[in-house]
């Protein structure tokens, strides 16, 4: 009995500490990661005018932070502030999901 408890708060503390890191680091590439011009593209379609970001972010101009929406294209018109992607999925009875940062 005295070895399950030993070998359960050793690896319990080595689950803490490798998601510490883990957080840390996460939190660490957000703040150091900045965009480049190469991480968006403005797309002109039509009667739309709209930003796209190879980040998730869609619909907010990465250069203001403003509104990236614009319909009718050239009219001031701005529909949707800021969208992104959201992702999830079920596998065998655990669920995933991913999201999009709003830059």
């Amino acid at each position: 009995m005295k070895d399950q408890h030993y070998l359960f708060r050793r690896f319990g503390i080595l689950n803490f500490v490798f998601a510490l890191i883990l957080i840390l680091s996460a939190s660490l590439f957000s703040q150091l990661y900045q965009p480049t011009e190469k991480d968006w593209a403005k797309i002109d379609v039509n009667s739309i005018s709209a930003w796209v970001t190879s980040y998730g972010s869609l619909f907010r101009d990465p250069i203001t932070g403003n509104s990236g929406f614009e319909w009718p294209k050239g009219g001031g018109v701005y529909a949707i502030y800021a969208s992104g992607l959201y992702l999830g999925a079920l596998v065998e009875e655990e669920s995933f999901t991913s999201f999009s940062r709003l830059i």
